[in-house]
């Protein structure tokens, strides 16, 4: 099932209009040429107009044939955060098993790898008997992204135990001017 096709069914089923589940994301002539596949619907706003009507992404994107591997690095980061604010270690040797699966840039894997290797580490208490190449590896890779969001905000506040008091300052410095 395409996008477009899953998206006329969830609205029927919710009873709505093309304007009700779409508006005021997008106008009902381009949401209408989704639902029919002459346009395609950029992720950003698909998933803005899923959340205005509380409808599962996953399930969602199950229902389109799209594969839990296929989904972003917000929904793994999420994953790999919540997992770690349980405290659930097990979770996390779970999603370490699936990132090979993912199909995505290289930069977004390295991010995932990154969080698995500072979760455990947390989780086991054991930042400190990480080699210093990890270390530096996870610190540079911190200062590659482009824009602070919640998940380089989250890999960064996992990496904590991994900066001296010297280089905090000037990293929290600059975190508050961005």
């Amino acid at each position: 099932m395409t996008i477009g096709e899953a998206l006329k069914e969830t609205r029927k089923n919710l009873e709505l209009s093309q304007t009700e589940m779409a508006y005021p994301i997008l106008t009902k002539s381009y949401y209408s040429k989704i639902e029919r596949g002459i346009h395609e619907i950029n992720a950003s706003d698909l998933i803005k107009i899923l959340e205005m009507h509380d409808i599962d992404i996953s399930e969602f994107l199950t229902k389109c044939g799209v594969k839990e591997n296929r989904i972003d690095k917000e929904y793994w980061g999420e994953q790999l955060s919540q997992a770690y604010y349980d405290q659930d270690l097990n979770k996390v040797k779970k999603l370490e098993l699936e990132i090979p699966n993912i199909k995505t840039d290289t930069y977004t894997k390295d991010f995932l790898k990154s969080m698995i290797i500072l979760n455990k580490a947390n989780l086991k208490g054991s930042t400190d008997t990480l080699p210093d190449e990890i270390k530096k590896h996870v610190k540079s890779l911190i200062f590659k992204a482009e824009n602070w969001n919640k998940e380089n905000l989250s890999l960064f506040s996992i990496s904590l135990p991994l900066w001296s008091d010297q280089e905090m300052k000037p990293i929290v410095t600059s975190l508050l001017k961005k």
